[in-house]
């Protein structure tokens, strides 16, 4: 509920939109010219303005709660936004008092949320993850200024017209917990749907519950679903706790490796999850480049396979005398020095992985230890040790144990060689009793 001196700009707009232009007089905040109500939420209305002053556009926000608590929260949100300059953010103009209120003066952006934008446009799965990376380079700025954004979904993700995603609303961002877990209950600390477990536990947050917010919002715009559902909190917490990521359609045709990396994001334990946006998004791009490479193998193998055909053809309709060909010779892994080559083999390892070949997966990592043993290179072993040990962690996730295992035992042979005890340590919570009792 707005207080009353909103509510009559509100009622002001309305009286406008009934008028002819000719005769309607636009309600005033403070010095700007109230144009359009943008959105309005739980805490807080937006609206379109001008500023006479600077002749340009701008977006006011109103704060809905109490005075003393809207200037507060008001200046909270400033104050955050003040920290970031980024692109992929909403600008900050201004904070202006009018009367006994605060007024947060923002860059008007022409365009529609990101909720908005997927309705209108039906885009294709790469296309809706080209700006939800946008929007995850917005998150990383705010988490290199320790600042969680607590409410990330849809709706505060903006699309320019021109193309530009900003994430926007930081009203409820925690930089520190005195102001906003203090003054606010549960409902008003986020969207419950998109709220990371432990938030819904009141169990506190950090950067990893907007990276569960954030693959909520994902999974729902590829998927046409939000992965969990539930009326209630505890209907929610038991929806996470004991169901499988729920999907209205799979019509998308979303790659297996990108669908693993997002259910990593939605893992009920934090710990589990990716350690950072930034490494959140080098899955992301790491799994579509290997659906492209296997996009590029097929196309290859259909034209070769087509061009066999065809040279078999032209090899009966022309033949002659058969000549003795020196056959040519067979390419051996490593056979040549290749400083890629290990590089290659690992995404070999991934593309096998994905492709439903765990085994030949398995031999290509051994093949990629091997090499760098042979090398002797420390620092090529330490990239095969974080393969193998991501690539325990994706079986894991798809229940193959045992693949799993064998990943994690080629890390842990790698990081002990290394005297890598973080690395030892951190393979020995996977349960692996096998290992241990070495």
């Amino acid at each position: 509920m707005l207080p009353p001196r909103w509510q009559r700009v509100l009622d002001d707009l309305d009286r406008c939109e009934e008028e002819s232009e000719s005769i309607r007089e636009a309600p005033m905040l403070g010095r700007f010219v109230v144009m359009s109500r943008i959105g309005s939420g739980g805490m807080g209305a937006v609206f379109e303005a001008i500023d006479p002053d600077l002749d340009r556009t701008v977006a006011l926000k109103i704060c809905k709660l109490p005075p003393d608590a809207a200037a507060g929260m008001i200046e909270h949100e400033a104050r955050c936004l003040a920290q970031l300059a980024h692109p992929n953010v909403v600008m900050i103009y201004d904070v202006v008092r009018d009367g006994p209120d605060l007024i947060l003066v923002m860059e008007y952006v022409k365009g529609q949320t990101l909720r908005a934008w997927l309705r209108t446009t039906a885009p294709t799965w790469p296309t809706i993850l080209d700006r939800y990376t946008d929007a995850a380079h917005g998150l990383m700025a705010a988490h290199e200024q320790r600042l969680e954004h607590g409410d990330f979904k849809p709706d505060n993700v903006l699309v320019g017209d021109d193309g530009r995603v900003r994430v926007i609303d930081f009203g409820i961002a925690r930089h520190s917990y005195d102001l906003v877990d203090d003054q606010l209950d549960l409902e008003r600390r986020g969207t419950r749907s998109y709220m990371a477990p432990e938030r819904l536990r009141e169990e506190g947050g950090g950067m990893r519950a907007d990276i569960y917010s954030f693959c909520v919002s994902v999974w729902e715009s590829l998927y046409g679903a939000r992965p969990y559902q539930g009326e209630t909190v505890a209907a929610l917490l038991d929806a996470i706790e004991t169901g499988q990521p729920r999907k209205a359609t799979t019509a998308l045709g979303v790659p297996a490796a990108i669908e693993s990396v997002i259910r990593r994001g939605l893992s009920e334990r934090a710990s589990e999850r990716p350690s950072s946006m930034v490494t959140l998004v080098g899955a992301l791009n790491r799994a579509r480049e290997a659906d492209e490479r296997r996009r590029v193998r097929r196309r290859r193998w259909f034209w070769g396979g087509l061009g066999g055909v065809i040279g078999i053809g032209v090899f009966f309709v022309l033949r002659r005398e058969p000549r003795l060909v020196e056959p040519e010779p067979v390419a051996v892994v490593f056979e040549e020095p290749q400083p890629d080559a290990i590089a290659q083999t690992l995404a070999l390892a991934v593309d096998a992985m994905h492709e439903g070949l765990p085994d030949s997966a398995i031999q290509y990592l051994e093949l990629a230890r091997k090499r760098a043993h042979m090398d002797d290179d420390d620092v090529a072993l330490r990239r095969v040790a974080e393969q193998a040990e991501a690539l325990g962690d994706e079986f894991a996730l798809r229940g193959d144990k045992l693949r799993a295992q064998q990943s994690w035992d080629i890390a842990y042979e790698i990081a002990g060689a290394l005297h890598d005890q973080a690395t030892v340590e951190r393979l020995n919570l996977k349960h692996t009793p096998r290992r241990q009792n070495k």
